[in-house]
């Protein structure tokens, strides 16, 4: 089964929407299933999650509804780690170095699937149609048949040309999600927005890949 996993700080407001925002977003887009938690670098585990993140839809699809640290949790086992921002994908990283190739932020995957999956982009040269991709294209694999195989491409080919995707802004503002805890309402409202658009870029990214 495919498998993300959204880790932010304390595993209270942002993983927990982005795993929900992911698990609503790709139901529609996905006839396979796939696995979403989410998870804390420096979470207290058992603590209940931001009541205004729940409200926003954080338990939808979840089997609970408390923080879960990332030191509790097998992150080997998880094909795409995703974090709120640069801190947490650090901090992961210190934690196990070898999933590198898996782990980006939640902002930074959105910008790789965007890039991998525009027009005359990687995906069309894996599906043999007309690129418009102004360097060596030959290493890319040709896109496979099945929809396991075409995630596991994904994966792989959003390592293999990490950095291709530009930020239109610095990355500290592009990459990094605002942490809305114990902040006015009206900071919630727009972290939650920053993880709708993005969310919304990963799931509309990944169907492209599984269903051309």
């Amino acid at each position: 089964m495919p498998s993300v996993l959204f880790v932010c700080a304390a595993n209270m407001c942002r993983s927990p929407l982005a795993a929900a925002k992911f698990r609503i977003g790709i139901k529609p887009q996905s006839d396979i299933d796939f696995l979403a938690n989410s998870a804390g670098t420096h979470a207290i585990s058992g603590q209940e999650w931001c009541p205004v993140s729940v409200v926003a839809g954080a338990s939808e699809g979840s089997t609970r509804q408390f923080a879960e640290n990332i030191k509790e949790i097998d992150l080997l086992s998880y094909d795409l780690i995703l974090t709120s921002g640069t801190a947490q994908r650090s901090a992961v990283l210190q934690n196990q170095l070898s999933l590198r190739s898996r782990l980006y932020t939640i902002r930074e995957a959105a910008l790789q699937i965007e890039w991998l999956t525009k027009p005359g982009g990687v995906l069309d040269v894996a599906s043999h149609l007309e690129s418009s991709l102004e360097f060596d294209t030959s290493a890319i694999p040709t896109l496979p048949n099945l929809k396991p195989g075409r995630w596991n491409w994904l994966v792989t080919e959003m390592n293999a040309w990490r950095g291709f995707a530009k930020p239109i802004v610095n990355a500290a503002e592009t990459f990094n999600i605002m942490d809305p805890h114990e902040s006015k309402k009206e900071i919630h409202v727009e972290t939650f927005s920053q993880i709708d658009q993005a969310i919304t870029s990963i799931t509309l990214g990944i169907s492209k890949v599984l269903y051309r």
